[in-house]
């Protein structure tokens, strides 16, 4: 690797507080695998003059802080601050005394729905509300004067609802762009950190919407992350998927600039391996792994990938494999082999409610899920052969596997039932059940390794928002539920609605609602809400995917498909199997919004209709498009 002057960790302590003594345990690993910086991603995490009020089971004092800091370089890390000033503020808002300083009252109706029900209030501040400027400026500077590092990493990303309440909307109108509001925004940061006499840098994603590189100060420096398998160079991230390649800019205008990979819960290498393979025809000054959202996970899970990262990028002349890191933490060269091969994504996409909705296996997914399900029994045989082993990088990787294993294996069990659908109904559950039960053992061994992990490492700290707890509820609950649907579908005969659908665009946030018109009905019937994304997304691949719902087994009129949200929607071809015989479209109508080409769908072939629009700018712009019904009516 070239010489690098930054290698840096990043340590997630804004959606999961850690012991202080953990923290330094971790800076401490960091160190002896090589790196020499570590970031503290801290949110609304530190109490200061301003931020008093904070919950203290989720937060830091100063005094606290300041003891991590001051551990941290007197073993050779340099411990830089990172704060968040606009979007993914959400934590802060949950406090009556900073609600008002959001940029809604109400993000489910007036913005695009993203945050979870714990944060009503969103995730982004308003842009020209000058009371937020002033507020993170005193947290910031406050935060600031326990660090002692020339650099603070400011954010800057993911602004997906940026500048859109009645506030901005004037601003807006008074002849300031969106844009203008952004440059802005970055400018009055840099003075701020300048002012402190550091160096500021931030996340750069955001300047594949505004490509305002040419206006920032140059002695920014600017942190690409990509999290995603990285070939030729790297693709934007955001919808329309930028293909300028970041790093080629930067060089031209002047800019230094760091390459940011992402440690999953399988310790993954591939998104080191290829991001690596790919700067070295450029010039970075640093790399930071990143770890984030641990608050229904842990960390020993991380720790292969931590050191081979650090080690990889550090030069260190221990001449060692991914493999061979990999085996001094986990115990057994096969088993690491398996590991490093496994191309493992971060998350798992699942139609869950497998008797109403199912996505027919594609080929990747399902040769991931054979690598997988291969690998959970290599860790099953070596565990039953050490078992009074003690060894809480093994046990946490194992859990994971056992947990993604479940998720997907659930998941692709709707295969089979829409299969028997098709063949005249579920004659008997006894296959399924003997799946479920599989999948019910599986997410005992997560939770009980979770349990003994927590219990180690979080004693007398919660998870934040019950998150760890609420996972393992969710996985209980998902399993009685399909055990009841199940019961509740043998014997009866159902119809099958086929809607073959494109992906040109892994990243967009589209949804959908899917209504069927029974024959001599007068209303509609729902069948599906919310998100149609295929399971390719885990893997960032593109191509055409299947869903199969379940209907009554009788004739159909019509189908309104529609899309809304971040993106365009690309449906296919559709076709009804009504209990009997399948019907095959005769007329397509668009029935509102934004629709191109919707005889496309009545062609049994690749071409396709498209829902929306797939302008990534665009939706940034205008967030009503992301609230528009875009619909077709397929009638047969």
């Amino acid at each position: 690797m070239k010489n690098l002057k930054i290698i840096a960790f990043s340590i997630d302590l804004a959606r999961q507080k850690e012991r202080v003594e953990f923290v330094k345990n971790q800076m401490r690993f960091c160190r002896a695998n090589g790196y020499n910086t570590v970031l503290l991603y801290l949110e609304a995490s530190v109490r200061t003059s301003v931020t008093a009020f904070f919950d203290e089971a989720s937060s830091y004092s100063l005094e606290e802080i300041a003891d991590i800091v001051n551990y941290g370089e007197s073993i050779g890390i340099d411990v830089v601050p990172a704060f968040e000033t606009l979007a993914h503020m959400e934590k802060f808002f949950v406090y009556k005394q900073l609600s008002d300083l959001a940029e809604f009252d109400d993000e489910h109706n007036q913005g695009r729905d993203f945050c979870s029900p714990l944060y009503p209030h969103g995730s982004h501040g308003c842009a020209t509300n000058q009371r937020l400027q002033s507020f993170t400026d005193k947290y910031v500077t406050e935060v600031c004067g326990v660090f002692h590092s020339k650099y603070v990493h400011m954010g800057m990303d993911e602004m997906f609802q940026f500048a859109c309440c009645d506030d901005c909307r004037r601003t807006i109108e008074g002849g300031v762009t969106k844009q203008q509001l952004f440059v802005d925004f970055v400018l009055h940061a840099h003075a701020l950190v300048s002012a402190m006499n550091r160096t500021m840098l931030m996340w750069d994603d955001m300047l594949e919407y505004y490509p305002v590189a040419g206006l920032l100060p140059r002695d920014i420096v600017l942190c690409n992350w990509n999290y995603i398998y990285v070939g030729v160079s790297p693709r934007g991230k955001w919808t329309g998927r930028s293909g300028v390649d970041p790093f080629a800019l930067y060089d031209k205008l002047g800019f230094r600039y760091m390459f940011c990979c992402k440690a999953g819960n399988l310790s993954q290498t591939f998104n080191v391996d290829s991001y690596t393979a790919y700067v070295q025809k450029h010039s970075p000054i640093g790399a930071i792994l990143t770890s984030w959202e641990r608050s229904d996970c842990f960390y020993p899970c991380l720790q292969p990938v931590v050191a081979y990262a650090g080690r990889l990028w550090s030069g260190m002349p221990d001449g060692k494999t991914a493999v061979d890191v990999f085996a001094e933490y986990i115990g057994d060269g096969d088993l690491s082999e398996r590991l490093v091969n496994l191309f493992a994504p971060d998350f798992v996409f699942c139609h869950t409610d497998i008797v109403k909705v199912a996505e027919e296996n594609n080929h990747v997914v399902s040769a991931y899920i054979a690598r997988l399900n291969a690998t959970l029994q290599a860790f099953e045989r070596y565990k039953s052969a050490h078992i009074d082993d003690d060894n809480d990088v093994f046990d946490d990787l194992y859990a994971n596997l056992a947990l993604q294993y479940a998720q997907l294996s659930l998941s692709t069990l709707g295969n089979k039932v829409f299969d028997e659908y098709e063949c005249g109904g579920v004659v008997t559950a006894q296959q399924y059940l003997i799946a479920i039960e599989r999948a019910e053992t599986l997410f005992d061994l997560a939770q009980n390794t979770g349990s003994k992990l927590y219990a180690k490492y979080r004693s007398g700290i919660t998870s934040y928002g019950n998150a760890w707890q609420r996972l393992c509820e969710e996985n209980k609950q998902l399993v009685a539920d399909l055990r009841k649907n199940l019961n509740s579908v043998v014997g009866q005969k159902r119809g099958v609605l086929r809607l073959r659908l494109m992906l040109p665009d892994t990243y967009a946030s589209i949804r959908a609602e899917v209504f069927v018109r029974y024959v001599g009905q007068s209303e509609d019937t729902l069948l599906q809400r919310g998100s149609t994304k295929t399971m390719l997304t885990m893997f960032d691949v593109s191509g055409e995917y299947v869903l199969r719902f379940a209907t009554e087994p009788q004739p159909i009129e019509y189908v309104l498909f529609a899309a809304y949200g971040e993106g365009a929607q690309y449906p296919v071809y559709a076709e009804h199997f009504d209990g009997k015989n399948w019907r095959a479209p005769v007329a397509a109508k668009a029935a509102c919004g934004m629709v191109k080409d919707e005889q496309n769908v009545l062609q049994n072939n690749a071409s396709f209709c498209v829902l929306g629009t797939d302008d990534g700018r665009a939706h940034l712009d205008d967030m009503s498009l992301g609230k528009q019904r875009n619909a077709i009516r397929i009638v047969f």
